[in-house]
Formats: C-alpha cells, structure tokens, sequence
C-alpha cells in the first residue's frame, strides 16, 4: 500500500492498494485511472469505481463533485505505465528484462530462456500466464498483460528473489501503448508472417510494431535476430543495442550446424 500523497502532490492521506482500469474490478482503497479504451471511455464509469469501493480517481478531463480525490493529469493512458512503475516501486528497473517477439514461437522460446536461467532465477509471462519459482498464475487475460498486472507481476518476481523476468513482447501490446516506458536488457526475435492484421490494419504496421521491441532495448544489451527469416534486415534496422544472429549460416554469431525434431524434444546442435 501506498499513500495518495506519496504518489502525487496531493494532501492526501488516504490508501491505495492497488490500481485498476476495470471499474468492475475495483476494490475497497483501489485507485482508478480513467484511461481511454479502444471502445470505451472509462472517465464514464467513475461512479461505479466509487461505488466498488475506488478511494482516488486519476482523470484527464473536469470531473467535480465525487466524494473521494480526483487528480487531473494530461493524458492518462500515458500517465498510466508511469504511475504502475511508482506504484511499484520500479522492479522492471531492478530485473533483467527479457522480450520475445515474433509471430510464432514466442511461448516456447520464452519458456526455454526461463528454464535455461532457471525459475528460482527467472520469471516467466506470456501466453501461459506467468510463472515463477514453484508458482504457476493464469491472471494475464493477455499474452502481454496491462500495466496494472505488468508490474505487479515483475515486484511478485522481485520480491520473491528472481534477478531476471522474460516476457512475450506482442505487437499488439505496443500498438495498444501497454510497454510505454519500458526498456530491455535482451530483445529476441523469432520470425514474420502475415497474421493479425485485423489489429495492425496493413503488414507495415504490424513491422512497425514488432520493431518497438529493439527500439527498447538498451544501448548496452543484446538483440538477439533469427537471420534466416526474411524480415532480419528491417528489423535489425531497428536495432538499439549489440546484434547477435542466430541461423543456418556459417557468418552467424550462433550457426544452427544441425537439428533434428522429436515428438517431446528437439536436438540442436
């Protein structure tokens, strides 16, 4: 729990314990930040968040008259990573952040990074939910989860001893703006084909998006690219931090020299 006031300079003593964006699933001290959804404008739904027991209200638009706080920000969907990373402390700053990205094989490559690091060490979240240690939640209605379950998973990895957490980066998580202020330590990328492009409207797009993952790497970590997909190049274009190849040819940084698929395993070499 947090203070009001240790949030925003407000006199504010009252609670917090948690942020949501869901007036439904508001509880008794939650603040609720009215963001703007695809559909919905959540500054609507206040009175239902009070009603659930909301004990603050973040808007961007006049709001007079409720009987808990109101802040006024800006834009509060830009405010929103901002005040999840506060909220919580910062994990994603005291971690080694791991994105995977690419149209197929994000689970299975995130999930092999984790168990190649460990899950004392590391944790996981994606499509399977997340996992860490002897835990195993499916709280991420997402592959990439919001911001609000975003960082409170990284503290729960935190907090319980991991020094590393990968994470399946979607395209779609950043066309939502979900990973605004976050920064990687690796990025990898698996491959491109031509899906969800109902979301992204046109395959430039959906590149495009793909590409945030390695704008958000550090100058000082690694991109980590599959030089055997055909969009290699432009992704690398993109790349912030150390490139390193993986592939089938001799002038990659890790040469696949050969493999061979089982049905519960595959031998690399």
């Amino acid at each position: 729990m947090k203070k009001l006031c240790e949030l925003y300079d407000i006199d504010s003593d009252v609670l917090i314990k948690d942020i949501k964006i869901n007036s439904k699933e508001v509880e008794k001290n939650d603040l609720f930040i009215c963001t703007m959804g695809v559909t919905a404008d959540r500054h609507d739904f206040i009175d239902q968040a009070i009603e659930n027991g909301a004990s603050a209200i973040v808007v961007s638009k006049d709001i007079s008259g409720k009987s808990v706080p109101i802040i006024k920000v800006s834009n509060t969907n830009e405010e929103l990573s901002k005040l999840c990373q506060k909220f919580y402390d910062y994990p994603n700053k005291e971690l080694k952040m791991i994105g995977v990205t690419g149209t197929d094989g994000k689970t299975s490559t995130a999930t092999i990074i984790q168990t190649l690091i460990g899950k004392d060490n590391c944790g996981y979240i994606g499509t399977n939910g997340r996992s860490w240690k002897d835990k195993v939640c499916d709280d991420n209605p997402n592959t990439t989860p919001d911001e609000t379950r975003l960082y409170k998973f990284l503290r729960d990895f935190k907090d319980d001893g991991c020094n590393f957490a990968v994470m399946e980066a979607s395209s779609e998580a950043f066309y939502r703006k979900r990973l605004e202020n976050l920064e990687y330590d690796i990025s990898v990328y698996t491959n491109i084909t031509s899906e969800h492009l109902n979301i992204h409207g046109s395959f430039e797009n959906y590149i495009d998006c793909k590409k945030e993952l390695f704008r958000r790497t550090k100058k000082d970590g690694f991109c980590i690219l599959n030089s055997d997909d055909e969009y290699c190049d432009e992704i690398m274009s993109s790349c912030n931090g150390k490139v390193l190849t993986y592939g089938k040819n001799s002038d990659n940084d890790l040469q696949i020299v050969n493999f061979s698929v089982f049905p519960h395993k595959t031998l690399i070499t």
